[in-house]
């Protein structure tokens, strides 16, 4: 029979060996040559050398004895973790060989792009690292790396960083109570320790019992017969799975998304068979919240549209805004990616259609590109990229499908802009270019605030208003101040009145509402120029009407007409030229000098007019004056004079004829009586004396 147990001892393991590899002469005096072997010193004389024999020693130790780590020899990161890894005292033995590291010893890994593991290993007097394993050799460790070529550090657990870390090759032993079930030592042994399990298929039944829990060793899993629960590191429940429904929360315990079979909710948003719509929706253009159902309805607040909109019919209930800047502009968006090669195409959606040299613009965020349409094929173009120069060659932005395409036209064509954030803003321009849009925009029409505009005629404009070349209106204009130039000719309409300038900024013409300065006062009427002492005036205080100036001249250089009209006899001018007619209000009277071939008069002179005339002036008939309701002068010729009395010092009358009565005096006087034909004289009792002619 069989035995069951059989075992050899050390001795007759290498007794063994010797037999097998080594051949002994026949001629030696000893019957038994393992005797004679064993028996002698190592180093004496003997048919087997000694190296042989301590060779097929070791190789049997090596064989028989697998490495083993007796103590300590435990491997580490450095604090804070480095390249470096640290080697401790301790003892170890591989092949019946003992090695003792008797103080600690530092070893820097080298990192390179392909090493994926390095073996620590213990070898006679020195710690070697190797990139294979031998099983024949003590080994204290592995450095696993995660990402070769990028890993640099070394740490002393894995975690999902890049860094390396440690694996021990400390063994350890597991003990069994008898009946196929681990002793308690080795059961916690394995709990503390195990990591993952690992398996291609699991065959069979897994039952488990209504108090069975699984856990992990982070406590971030919990599994039961009644839910699966996932933790995090703090033990916040952060998913719950039961017959109900799938529930996630957030760390404060706040339900994020549940899937149950009563509804369906991710945070604030609950899905219906027919709809998804916000929790707090309320219908209404009052209402709150949002609602999309399956008929293709919707109740929003705002949207974001990164491509085109298109519906036959807008209707507003309520006060709306567009952020940023507004274009209106022909315009389409891209039906597919563009690339940012300078050679490339584009193709539109085609609800519009590009002509060959058409200027287009994409825009998005900072990118700012402008295209030249070269050629047509469809609604696909060739395109000359960045006509601004704003990008290197072949560096033009990657645009994406649904990007507008904005066409300005060619040359003097333009469009409508309308901003509340670029700046001088809030304003709405018409616009045109000529031809280069990036660097020629012409504002043509401008509404809102006027700064930043410089026109030729005006300058720089500030303030709100309307800016344009034109304006025509029909209705009512009301404006406080109304200027047809800055500066120069121009006529004025303000709060002062209507005034009218020319080239040298003179007044020339003045309606006056208020005083103003150097030109008159309150209801006064100018025409003309008030510094240059040629203007007609009503002065509305005073009531007199004012003319003064040189109003056309006749042959002779004399005046037709020209008048001083003042308050008081202070303004008699100080000279005049011959024909000068005048009014001095003091006296009432109007004076006209005729002096022959004279050019001036010396100040003071019209005050003499009256009385003594200066030297070489002419005769009182040559002077003719107005004195309240009396005529001064030298003559008068008329076709008739119709008065209640004329006076005369003497009447050279020629051939007169009196149709009626001519009487001469009063008391004492002579009627001729041409009607009845007779000539009578009374005395000055107004008795009648003498009667001659036609009597009764």
């Amino acid at each position: 029979m069989k035995k069951q147990i059989t075992y050899k001892t050390l001795f007759q393991l290498i007794e063994e060996r010797i037999k097998k590899n080594i051949q002994y002469s026949k001629n030696s005096p000893y019957s038994n040559q393992t005797d004679k072997i064993l028996s002698s010193p190592i180093g004496s004389t003997s048919d087997t050398s000694t190296a042989e024999i301590l060779t097929a020693v070791q190789d049997l130790l090596s064989e028989s004895l697998p490495p083993f780590i007796i103590d300590g020899l435990n491997v580490n990161a450095t604090n804070p973790i480095s390249d470096t890894i640290t080697i401790s005292t301790g003892k170890g033995s591989v092949g019946g060989s003992l090695y003792t590291v008797n103080s600690n010893i530092s070893l820097r890994i080298p990192f390179d792009d392909n090493t994926e593991v390095f073996y620590i290993i213990l070898y006679k007097n020195n710690v070697l690292i190797q990139r294979t394993y031998s099983s024949n050799k003590l080994t204290l460790a592995k450095i696993i790396v995660p990402n070769p070529g990028i890993t640099n550090r070394v740490q002393d657990e894995k975690d999902n960083s890049d860094n390396a870390y440690i694996v021990m090759f400390k063994e350890y032993k597991l003990y069994g109570n008898g009946y196929g079930k681990f002793e308690e030592d080795t059961v916690e042994l394995l709990r503390d320790n195990i990591g993952d399990i690992l398996a291609d298929n699991l065959i069979g039944n897994i039952r488990l019992s209504e108090d069975l829990k699984i856990t992990n060793t982070q406590g971030t899993l919990e599994l039961d017969s009644k839910s699966l629960k996932l933790k995090d590191i703090d033990e916040n429940i952060l998913a719950k799975f039961d017959r109900r429904g799938v529930y996630f929360y957030d760390t404060d315990g706040l339900e994020l998304a549940k899937f149950s079979d009563i509804e369906a909710r991710v945070g604030n948003i609950v899905i219906e068979p027919d709809s998804i719509h916000s929790a707090n929706f309320v219908s209404g253009a009052l209402g709150s919240g949002f609602k999309i159902d399956d008929l293709g309805n919707a109740t929003l607040n705002s949207a974001f549209i990164r491509g085109k909109i298109t519906s036959s019919t807008f209707v507003s209930e309520s006060i709306s805004a567009i952020g940023g800047n507004f274009l209106v502009m022909d315009s389409d968006v891209l039906l597919y990616d563009m690339t940012s090669e300078d050679n490339s195409t584009l193709t539109i959606s085609g609800d519009t259609n590009f002509n060959v040299g058409d200027i287009l613009r994409l825009k998005v965020g900072t990118e700012d590109e402008w295209i030249e349409v070269v050629s047509i094929n469809g609604d696909t173009y060739t395109i000359n990229r960045d006509k601004g120069n704003q990008y290197a060659s072949n560096n033009n932005p990657e645009w994406k499908k649904g990007t507008c395409v904005v066409n300005y036209g060619q040359s003097n064509d333009g469009g409508i802009f309308m901003t509340a954030s670029e700046d001088d803003s809030p304003y709405l321009d018409i616009l045109t270019h000529s031809g280069s849009p990036w660097s020629s925009i012409s504002t043509k029409v401008r509404l809102g605030n006027l700064n930043g505009i410089i026109d030729s005629l005006y300058g720089a404009l500030s303030g709100y208003g309307l800016y344009s070349d034109n304006v025509s209106l029909k209705g009512k204009l009301y404006a406080p101040d109304i200027k047809t130039a800055i500066s120069g000719a121009r006529i004025e309409l303000n709060s002062n009145g209507l005034l009218a300038y020319d080239d040298e900024d003179n007044n020339l013409f003045s309606m006056l509402l208020n005083t103003v300065s150097g030109i008159g006062d309150s209801g006064d009427l100018i025409i003309g120029n008030v510094d240059s002492e040629n203007y007609i005036k009503w002065d509305n205080s005073s009531g007199l009407l004012v003319i003064r100036g040189d109003f056309g001249i006749v042959g002779g250089g004399k005046n037709v007409f020209k008048q001083s009209l003042t308050t008081s006899g202070e303004g008699i001018p100080t000279s005049e030229n011959i024909g000068d007619i005048w009014i001095n209000s003091d006296n009432d009277k109007m004076y006209r000098s005729a002096m022959v071939g004279a050019t001036s008069i010396a100040e003071g002179e019209w005050e003499l007019i009256n009385t003594a005339l200066s030297s070489g002036w002419a005769s009182d008939d040559d002077i003719t004056y107005i004195n309240g309701g009396k005529i001064y002068t030298g003559s008068i010729t008329a076709d008739k004079i119709d008065v209640a009395q004329l006076d005369a010092l003497t009447i050279d009358t020629g051939s007169l004829n009196v149709d009626e009565t001519i009487t001469v005096g009063s008391a004492g006087k002579v009627v001729i009586d041409g009607v009845n034909e007779v000539i009578k004289v009374y005395d000055a009792s107004n008795n009648l004396r003498v009667e001659l002619g036609k009597l009764p």
